[in-house]
């Protein structure tokens, strides 16, 4: 483990190579399938294997947006930029994952940031193939899901448009 110094060739100076590690092959089984980014949080529908897949890989992307926003931001300094918690919830049924799409993908009108005959910049909206009332060209899509739920079962709980609206939660105790 660690760093390790190679020469290289392109360069013609000294490299540090960092060594594989144990977490690199438990990171495979995650990936970010659909996100919304907004002003003080962000949404992320992913994949994983199992729970350390899932915990790795959040640890993991974590850990690179916070060097990315600190290298844009010319940051001298070293601190936290992330919060050090995320929500997890289970997708467990096609209704289920269709809500999840429409709340993530649409999130920005929640927000008030996008109106209502708009895609969101700022969300995976533009590369998601699968909206109803939009042609696209499927070459130019994003990540490609590996579940069957996220991929194509969703579609049983109904087509997915551009106009939809995610829906504001009500809690239990005012639902009645």
């Amino acid at each position: 483990m660690g760093l390790q110094r190679r020469t290289d060739p392109q360069r013609r100076r000294h490299a540090w190579l960092r060594q594989p590690r144990k977490t690199d092959a438990i990171a495979l089984g995650f990936d970010v399938v659909h996100y919304s980014l907004q002003d003080d949080h962000v949404h992320l529908l992913v994949e994983a294997t199992d729970r350390r897949a899932l915990s790795c890989g959040m640890r993991r992307l974590v850990i690179r947006l916070a060097n990315r926003i600190n290298a844009v931001l010319r940051r001298s300094r070293k601190g936290k930029i992330w919060g050090d918690r995320y929500h997890r919830h289970d997708l467990a049924s096609p209704s289920e994952v269709r809500n999840a799409l429409v709340y993530v993908l649409h999130n920005g009108r929640r927000h008030g940031r996008v109106a209502a005959d708009e895609l969101d910049d700022f969300s995976s909206a533009r590369s998601f193939a699968c909206f109803a009332d939009l042609p696209r060209d499927p070459v130019n899509d994003g990540l490609a899901p590996r579940t069957w739920l996220l991929g194509i079962g969703w579609r049983k709980a109904g087509a997915l448009r551009t106009t939809d609206t995610p829906r504001l939660r009500v809690s239990p105790s005012r639902a009645s």
